[in-house]
């Protein structure tokens, strides 16, 4: 059976560690269980060449697109449920949003007391269907691993949004007319799909208040 190696200057290259139990680690030659991980950073050469560093600071593969953390997926969900998918403002208005915004900024608040304030600003958000800045719909934001891992925007699963579902699946009369297989109800349960790309434009137009 044909083995797949490591692109060599590539995220798996053996220098950095192994991820499989079989090799060795070509910078301290030691197993998976025992090689901790090595930094190293690319060079701004094409294709990038990757640079292993002997300082005690951290250095990191530049990757030419974005990728999601898995260990931050959670939190960029919650993050992705709390704001409008498209104007970056946290799905709260007026008196609410100012008053939670009080609550975070209170200097004597404790840990406990922001994690169950954020707990709150959460659940509410959730039940937000219309942006109060922008007027967009919003939806169910969740994560899918089927085949990788994906974060998608159910936009039109809420109950309240059936009228503006049914002006969505609308808009593809003419393409269903000329495809029987584009069904009202493959159209219904149509997704968003928030990539690394989109995720971090979204990010990077969060507003400071």
């Amino acid at each position: 059976m044909p083995t797949r190696e490591p692109a060599p200057n590539g995220v798996l290259d053996k220098r950095l560690g192994v991820s499989n139990k079989s090799d060795d680690c070509e910078t301290c030659h030691q197993k998976l269980t025992d090689c901790v991980g090595h930094f190293g950073y690319s060079t701004n050469a094409s294709p990038p060449v990757i640079i292993m560093s002997s300082s005690s600071r951290r250095r990191y593969i530049q990757l030419e697109l974005p990728v999601f953390h898995i260990g931050y997926i959670k939190a960029t969900i919650e993050i992705l449920q709390n704001i409008c998918k498209s104007c970056s403002r946290v799905l709260l208005g007026g008196d609410v949003r100012e008053s939670f915004l009080r609550r975070m900024k209170d200097p004597t608040a404790d840990a406990l007391k922001k994690i169950n304030t954020r707990k709150r600003i959460s659940l509410l958000c959730k039940k937000v269907v219309r942006c109060p800045h922008c007027d967009a719909i919003n939806g169910t934001v969740r994560k899918i691993a089927s085949p990788t891992l994906k974060i998608i925007h159910e936009k039109f699963r809420a109950k309240s949004a059936h009228d503006m579902r049914t002006v969505f699946v609308a808009q593809f009369a003419q393409a269903q007319a000329a495809n029987s297989d584009l069904t009202n109800a493959l159209l219904s349960k149509a997704q968003e799909d928030l990539s690394p790309v989109v995720v971090q434009e979204l990010f990077e137009r969060i507003p400071d208040q």
